[in-house]
C-alpha cells in the first residue's frame, strides 16, 4: 500500500470515531481507551489501541497554534491536531507499536515546518525541510528520522491547510496552487492592496438536485477536494466540530495568508448553505454520513447562513460555478440519462437511440427529395 492509500485509509476510517470519542473539555490530557473504540470499516480495535495513549504536551500545542494563528484569544483546536498526529504516527509505524507515548514529536515537527516556510517562501520545498529541521535547536530532543518519506513532509506542510499530500519532491507553493489555482491571482490583488473580484449569489447544485441527476456523493477530509467532480461523484468535505473550527478560524491562518488562500474555509463553509437547502439534501447529507453537528445540525446551519451571508466566492469561484454550470448543462443532464438508460433500462435506451437514428433518417430522405425536386425545376 503506497502512502497516499494508507493516509486516506487512516483518516477515512479512524479519524471520525477519533474525534468523537474525545472528551473535548479535558484535552489533551484525556484521550480515548482502545475500551472505546469499537470497529470501523474493518479495522481491528487493537490496532488503535497502540497510538490511542499517545497525549500532547499543553505548551507545545500552544506555541503550534501561536504560530498557526498568530495572537489570539480562541481556544486550540485540540480535535483536530490530536487527528493530524494520529495520521503522522501511522505513517511512520504502520500499525505496529509506536516508540512514543507522546504526539509531541510531530508538533514539533509541524512548528518547525510553519518556521520553514515563513523563512524563505518561494524556496521551500520537500527535499531541503530535513536539512532545515536538523539544524534547529529542537531537533535534537524531536529528532525527524531519515527514514521520514518525502510523503511524510509534504503531509506535514499539507495537514496544515487541510489538502491532500502527495507524494514526491515538490515547492510548497506549487502544492497549494495545484489545490488552489486561484490563490495567486488573490496574493496578487492582496499585495497591490485591492479587491479581487467577488460572486456573492446562490449556487443551483442542492444534494437533493445532483441525486436527479443521478450522481452519486463520498465524503472527503480535504478542503481541496471539496465539490471535485470525478466518475460519477461528487466529493464533500467532512463537516463535523474540529473541521468547522478549522474552517472558521482558515482566515486568521497564518500560513493560508501567506499564499493568499485564507478565504477558502468560509466559502467552504458556505456551500453548506445550498446543498443542503431541502429536507431532502439534509437526509441525503446524514445518509452519506457528511454531516455530524451532534444533534444541533438545524442551529449550526442557521449559523453558518448567518455567518456566511456577506461572504462572496473568491479563491473558489471558477471550480464551484464551473461545476454548477456543468451539472446543469443539457448535454451533462443528457448524458447521464442515456448512461442510465443504457445500464438499467436497456430497451427504452436502444428504443430512443433507434428513434434518433430514424429522425435522421428521414431529415435525410427529405433533404434528398428537395434537392431533386429543386434539380428537376432547374432542368425545365
Amino acid at each position: 500500500m503506497s502512502s497516499i492509500d494508507h493516509v486516506l485509509v487512516v483518516e477515512s476510517a479512524t479519524q471520525e470515531h477519533l474525534v468523537n470519542n474525545f472528551d473535548s473539555n479535558s484535552m489533551p490530557s484525556s484521550t480515548p481507551t482502545s475500551s472505546n473504540i469499537s470497529d470501523n470499516n474493518g479495522l481491528k480495535e487493537s490496532k488503535y489501541s497502540k497510538f490511542l495513549q499517545a497525549t500532547i504536551s499543553k505548551d507545545i500545542e500552544t506555541q503550534l497554534f501561536f504560530e498557526l494563528y498568530g495572537n489570539t484569544n480562541k481556544n486550540n483546536n485540540s480535535r483536530w491536531l490530536q487527528t493530524k498526529c494520529f495520521v503522522l504516527a501511522n505513517l511512520q509505524y504502520g500499525f505496529t507499536k509506536p516508540e512514543e507515548n507522546t504526539y509531541d514529536r510531530y508538533v514539533m515537527h509541524l512548528i518547525v515546518m510553519m518556521r520553514f516556510v515563513f523563512d524563505d517562501q518561494i524556496k521551500a520545498r520537500t527535499s531541503t525541510f530535513a536539512a532545515f529541521y536538523n539544524s534547529q535547536q529542537e531537533s535534537k530532543d524531536y529528532p525527524l528520522y531519515e527514514k521520514d518519506s518525502t510523503f511524510y513532509i509534504n503531509y506535514l506542510f499539507c495537514c496544515l491547510l487541510d489538502i491532500k499530500a502527495v507524494e514526491g519532491d515538490f515547492f510548497f507553493e506549487d502544492l497549494v496552487y495545484s489545490a488552489f489555482p486561484r490563490g495567486r491571482d488573490m496574493l496578487l490583488y492582496k499585495r497591490k492592496k485591492a479587491n479581487p473580484p467577488s460572486i456573492n449569489r446562490n449556487i443551483d447544485l442542492s444534494m437533493e438536485k445532483m441525486q436527479k441527476f443521478l450522481l452519486d456523493f463520498e465524503k472527503t477530509e480535504y478542503m481541496d477536494e471539496h465539490l471535485t467532480f470525478k466518475k460519477n461523484k461528487v466529493s464533500i468535505f467532512n463537516y463535523d466540530f474540529k473541521n468547522e473550527e478549522f474552517m472558521n478560524r482558515y482566515s486568521d491562518n497564518r500560513l493560508a495568508q501567506k499564499y493568499g488562500i485564507e478565504m477558502v474555509g468560509l466559502e467552504i463553509m458556505k456551500t453548506y448553505t445550498f446543498l443542503m437547502n431541502s429536507k431532502k439534501s439534509k437526509d441525503l447529507m446524514f445518509e452519506y454520513n457528511i454531516w455530524n453537528a451532534d444533534g444541533f445540525e438545524d442551529v449550526v446551519l442557521a449559523i453558518i447562513k448567518g455567518r456566511t451571508v456577506n461572504i462572496g466566492y473568491t479563491v473558489l469561484a471558477d471550480k464551484f460555478f464551473g461545476l454548477e454550470k456543468t451539472i446543469n448543462s443539457f448535454l451533462f443532464r443528457f448524458q447521464r440519462e442515456a448512461s442510465h438508460r443504457r445500464l438499467y433500462q436497456p430497451v427504452d435506451y436502444y428504443f430512443i437511440v433507434f428513434s434518433i437514428f430514424l429522425g435522421f433518417l428521414t431529415i435525410l430522405q427529405t433533404l434528398t427529395g428537395i434537392a431533386s425536386l429543386i434539380l428537376q425545376i432547374n432542368s425545365m
